[in-house]
């Protein structure tokens, strides 16, 4: 199949294979396959703003999915042999429990922790699911900054550069700002 038959055929069913992506995204996030190169696939395929869409219901959905299996398979295992092994685990789970909200926007919007391996570690604290959705507010600056990189990639030109440069100095200083504003101890 040539590239230009790809294009058509994706063109002619971009809603198909924006569904279809973001199953496959979904799983790959559930698996622990690297996200990124897929995030900036997405920006090549769907254009900036749809490939963050797509990517943004694919890592929802299996962070949810990854969430909700650590939850129930592994969280009474890590209660009960790892924090009382490790009571320096506890102290994070309990500090994570209190900051919830602003340190999962936080881990989102400061790629510090891959997103897979986060997923499964909230399954193993009390972080309700809903802050957890919510909390993906935090990983849309991010999203956008590699969907465009994508999309930069498919269309170069200096705008693309310029803007792209734009994006990632905002990140930073969103990253800094947020951080600066945070309780020393979380």
């Amino acid at each position: 199949m040539s590239s230009e038959s790809l294009e058509t055929l994706l063109n002619e069913n971009t809603a198909t294979a924006g569904i279809v992506f973001a199953i496959v995204y979904a799983v790959i996030t559930v698996l622990f396959i690297p996200v990124g190169p897929f995030v900036i696939l997405a920006g090549a395929i769907f254009g900036a703003f749809y490939g963050m869409v797509y990517v943004l219901i694919g890592a929802i959905t299996g962070g949810v999915i990854s969430l909700v299996i650590s939850r129930y398979f592994f969280r009474s295992y890590f209660e009960n042999f790892c924090t009382t092994r490790f009571p320096r685990l506890q102290r994070y789970s309990e500090s994570l429990e209190k900051n919830e909200q602003t340190a999962l926007f936080l881990l989102g919007l400061t790629p510090i922790i891959p997103s897979n391996i986060l997923n499964y570690m909230c399954g193993l604290t009390h972080v309700s699911i809903v802050t957890f959705i919510w909390t993906f507010v935090g990983v849309i600056p991010g999203t956008l900054f590699y969907t465009y990189l994508g999309t930069s990639i498919m269309h170069f030109d200096t705008q693309n550069t310029i803007t792209l440069i734009t994006l990632g100095i905002i990140m930073i200083a969103l990253a800094y700002s947020i951080r600066h504003r945070l309780p020393q101890k979380m």
